[in-house]
C-alpha cells in the first residue's frame, strides 16, 4: 500500500514539474508587471475654462484661462479625470496669487508660464503620489480684462 502511495506522488510530482517546465514562458509573463509604454503620439485633454481675479494697484481684473494638458501615457487620462478638481485648483491657487503686472508680463511669454504652471502642478500631485501624469501644460487662450 505504502508503495502504490509512494508511486502516485512520484507520479504526479513528475507530472507538475513537466507541466512547470512546459508552461514556464507563460508562468514567467503572469509574473511579471506589464511594461508601461509610452505612445509617440500625445494625449490631450482639454479643462474647462477658467475664470480668477487679480489686482493691481487701481483696480481688480479678471483672467480667463483655458488649459489643454498633454500626456504621453494613454493609463494616466484616467487618473488626471481622477485629479482633476486637484488639477482646477492648483492653476487658480496659481494664478490669483500673480498680480495684473506679472500677468501683463507672461502674455509676452507664454512658455514661461506654462512651465511655471506644470512645476506647480506637479508639486501638488507630488503630494498624492500621483507627479508624472502630465507631460506638458499648454495654454489655449488667455484673455485679461
Amino acid at each position: 500500500m505504502k508503495v502504490k502511495i509512494l508511486i502516485i506522488a512520484l507520479v504526479i510530482i513528475a507530472a507538475m514539474g513537466f507541466l512547470g517546465f512546459k508552461y514556464q514562458v507563460q508562468i514567467q509573463a503572469l509574473m511579471q508587471t506589464p511594461e508601461v509604454v509610452k505612445s509617440t503620439r500625445p494625449f490631450y485633454i482639454p479643462l474647462e475654462k477658467m475664470v480668477v481675479s487679480v489686482e493691481s494697484e487701481r483696480t481688480i481684473y479678471y483672467v480667463m484661462m483655458e488649459v489643454t494638458l498633454e500626456t504621453k501615457l494613454e493609463a494616466s487620462i484616467e487618473g488626471i479625470n481622477y485629479f482633476m478638481p486637484v488639477i482646477r485648483n492648483s492653476f487658480v491657487r496659481n494664478l490669483s496669487q500673480r498680480s495684473y503686472d506679472t500677468i501683463r508680463k507672461n502674455l509676452k511669454n507664454i512658455e514661461q508660464l506654462q512651465i511655471e504652471m506644470l512645476s506647480g502642478l506637479d508639486e501638488e500631485l507630488t503630494r498624492y503620489e500621483m507627479n508624472g501624469l502630465i507631460d506638458d501644460v499648454l495654454i489655449t487662450k488667455l484673455v485679461v480684462q
